[in-house]
């Protein structure tokens, strides 16, 4: 520790004394459709233009920031009620950070982060949003510990996933208009967001033991909604596989009670080599631990387990897939993907039992709130990425939801997107 301090402030020189930037503006198209149901239909069109300037400060440590324009444009989806008026258009910071990682000592070494990024938790499913902060990690041997904290109501609504209270879904209608003008600017959710991580590589047999304990404030002083997520996961090659199992208790303090719930998950990989292909199994699994009814998984972030049906959360459901993709070249790969999707108590999300207790869930197109089938259905998507060049690609991704008996509609529900990217 007193030989990294030093070297992380010979880092944090004054930025005049830089000597080159490094700068990249990369345009993107988003174009996507679905069809909600049989007689709704959705769309969606985003552009975005990102500048990148980086810098290196001294020899362990880095400058780097992004800049973007946006603009988003999309009919209404009755399913999915906006706050925000479109079109819009948004200017903001994706990300600026100092880094960087300074030698310990004989196989010793601590690394730095102070600005914004996107960070996630071990699982991926807890935390994955843009947020302010810093982090500190020390390694020593095999072992690794770090400390992060952050705050996430400085970043865009629109470049931000956390989303965990009612309070925080009524405060997304409030947001700054630059006169009658299309340009808008909104500030994400007040909440703040610590980690304590701790790694042993290697642990037995090329075995990665990870522990985290990751928590979140809730900053507002009425409808706030607090977690905690206590995750372990082991990783590693099980030779011809690779494979990654995390289980996470989640406890949660309300607006009314206090519950505990778990999300427990696996991850498969199976590569063949010299063939190009490479075939993937993943499972997910939420379910309250207490008989509140109000109680279920609810994630920092807003993300569930359905593509198509995107306002699906992890309020007590499960998901079981298979996939595989092929790289005909290295700058390119299709693939696809099937789920089959679940809820794990009688009650499901439409119910909205979890909303007397603060928190936020938004209405599952077409599912019948007095569902108490598991089966929900099954999800295919077909996607590809293509790179023409080392300035162009591509990607397109289509996917398609047949729902079971738990849907008032048994029309299938698709979605349709196409991606493009420019780097100048």
């Amino acid at each position: 520790m007193k030989k990294f301090l030093p070297l992380l402030l010979l880092g944090l020189f004054p930025l005049t004394s830089i000597a080159a930037w490094d700068e990249q503006l990369t345009l993107n198209d988003v174009s996507a459709f679905s069809h909600v149901n049989s007689s709704d239909w959705t769309s969606v069109q985003s552009n975005q233009a990102v500048l990148l300037l980086s810098s290196p400060l001294s020899a362990w440590a880095r400058f780097e920031t992004q800049a973007a324009f946006s603009f988003l444009d999309s009919n209404n989806n009755p399913y999915a009620v906006p706050n925000l008026p479109v079109p819009n258009m948004t200017v903001d910071f994706l990300s600026f950070s100092f880094s960087g990682t300074a030698p310990l000592g004989k196989d010793s070494w601590g690394n730095w982060f102070v600005g914004r990024g996107v960070q996630s938790d071990l699982t991926g499913w807890v935390l994955n949003s843009r947020v302010d902060g810093a982090s500190m990690n020390w390694q020593f041997g095999k072992q690794r510990l770090g400390f992060e904290g952050y705050y996430t109501g400085l970043v865009a609504t629109q470049n931000s996933l956390v989303q965990v209270s009612n309070q925080d879904y009524v405060d997304s209608s409030s947001y700054y208009s630059w006169g009658s003008s299309p340009l808008i600017f909104q500030f994400a959710p007040k909440r703040v967001i610590g980690m304590l991580n701790y790694r042993y590589a290697e642990l037995f047999a090329r075995q990665d033991l990870n522990l985290q304990v990751l928590g979140q404030w809730d900053l507002r002083s009425s409808g706030d909604v607090h977690t905690l997520y206590y995750t372990a996961q082991l990783s590693g090659p099980l030779s011809p596989l690779n494979y990654d199992l995390y289980v996470t208790a989640s406890t949660l303090v309300g607006t009314v009670s206090t519950g505990w719930s778990a999300l427990g998950g696996a991850r498969v990989t199976w590569n063949f080599p010299g063939t190009g292909w490479t075939a993937q199994a993943e499972g997910l699994y939420t379910h309250r631990l207490t008989s509140n009814a109000a109680d279920g998984f609810v994630p920092i972030s807003d993300r569930g387990p359905s593509l198509v049906l995107s306002t699906l959360s992890l309020w007590n459901v499960a998901e079981a897939g298979l996939g595989a993709s092929f790289r005909p070249a290295s700058h390119a790969e299709f693939g696809l993907k099937v789920d089959s999707l679940f809820q794990t108590t009688p009650e499901n999300q439409n119910l909205n039992a979890a909303g007397a207790n603060g928190v936020y869930q938004a209405v599952v197109q077409n599912l019948d709130p007095n569902n108490t089938q598991p089966y929900l259905g099954t999800e295919g998507t077909f996607y590809g990425t293509w790179d023409f060049t080392s300035e162009w690609s591509l990607g397109i991704t289509a996917a398609g939801f047949l729902p079971s008996g738990a849907f008032t509609d048994s029309n299938v529900i698709w979605l349709a997107a196409l991606a493009a990217s420019l780097k100048i």
